[in-house]
């Protein structure tokens, strides 16, 4: 299975399921989780679960429980098929392009 993001990307929540209010909030994709390092998914989702910090500094992302219980993590894991990449055609991080100081300013 290939995954949509990688680490280093900026990636926008498309979906959630215990917490529906982060759909459409911004996430820096930090790395893949390792077995046992968090409850909140099987470990045989793993293999595509992502350790995800919120893209404005300091700010906590909710974690739902099925008992519909709330907590705030600084960073969470949240699988590869409730994120989507945000980058242009070439695969590259759109927010590259406006972040680069352009040639002639470096010249």
């Amino acid at each position: 299975m290939k995954l949509r993001c990688k680490p280093g990307d900026l990636a926008i929540i498309v979906s959630a399921v215990y917490v529906p209010e982060m759909i459409g909030e911004l996430v820096i994709v930090e790395r893949l989780a390792v077995p046992g390092e968090f409850h909140a998914r099987t470990d045989s989702d793993l293999f595509s679960t992502w350790i995800v910090r919120s893209a404005v500094e300091g700010k906590k992302l909710p974690v739902g429980w099925p008992n519909g219980h709330t907590e705030y993590w600084l960073r969470r894991p949240l699988g590869d098929e409730y994120l989507r990449p945000i980058r242009d055609e070439n695969g590259e991080d759109e927010s590259l392009s406006w972040s680069r100081p352009k040639q002639e300013e470096t010249s």
